[in-house]
């Protein structure tokens, strides 16, 4: 996975501070765009139907074992109906699950890459040994751009952190859902979008920093411990 530089300032930009920590920019000459104060949620483009959802992954060892609740063996390839998947992650050892989506076309497109390879508490502040494992769990949402991580409160190595890949390329192009796609939207995906987080469900969303590929619609990001995460503006 390949870190990809940020957003480019632009001259004479207008900022306003949203939710706790997002600072979203809009040029002079840019589209009037209401920026709210909670975080909107890119969306999956219903006109494809409800997404389908399929999980991978790598381990040093070849093919890894992915799981669903109530975490009963399922096959390489399996289809997400419950929309969750879990594997063992090992200190040492790394391990990569990519979460796929059927595409209109007929194939299967990346929506999460997801590598651990340091995890190095557990929430109860224990230590993980090296070789030793924990479970992690992945939840996927079939309407927003949400992924939340589990169990909350694992930490890993900052020198070794935890990478997460969102491509949004099967989202809703009407960002601001007003049912017409035009200059607005693109000004949203181009300025405005980028990664929220939430730690619990009690908890404010606020912002994490992020590398926006527009090109290729992905965002890429560390974590040094688990949240839920959003593709939002």
């Amino acid at each position: 996975m390949t870190r990809r530089s940020g957003w480019t300032l632009r001259p004479r930009l207008v900022c306003a501070l949203i939710g706790a920590a997002l600072l979203g920019c809009a040029e002079g000459t840019g589209p009037t765009v209401d920026v709210p104060a909670t975080p909107h949620f890119a969306k999956w483009n219903a006109a494809n139907g409800s997404p389908q959802f399929t999980a991978v992954g790598q381990s040093p060892f070849g093919e890894l074992d992915i799981f669903d609740p109530p975490f009963r063996a399922v096959s390489i390839d399996p289809t997400l109906d419950r929309y969750a998947v879990s594997f063992w992650g090992v200190r040492g050892q790394e391990r990569e699950v990519y979460i796929k989506y059927l595409a209109p076309n007929g194939t299967w497109q990346t929506y999460i890459e997801f590598e651990v390879t340091a995890p190095i508490k557990r929430p109860d502040g224990s230590t993980i040994a090296v070789g030793d494992s924990i479970l992690i769990t992945i939840s996927v949402d079939p309407v927003d751009f949400v992924v939340q991580l589990e169990p909350s409160g694992i930490h890993f190595d900052p020198n070794r952190p935890t990478e997460l890949e969102f491509h949004y390329e099967g989202a809703d192009p009407d960002f601001n859902g007003d049912g017409v796609v035009d200059d607005e939207d693109e000004y949203i995906e181009r300025e405005l979008l980028g990664v929220w987080y939430q730690e619990g469900v009690i908890n404010p969303w606020g912002v994490i920093d992020s590398d926006h590929d527009l090109e290729d619609k992905e965002f890429e990001l560390e974590l040094e411990h688990f949240s839920g995460y959003a593709v939002s503006w």
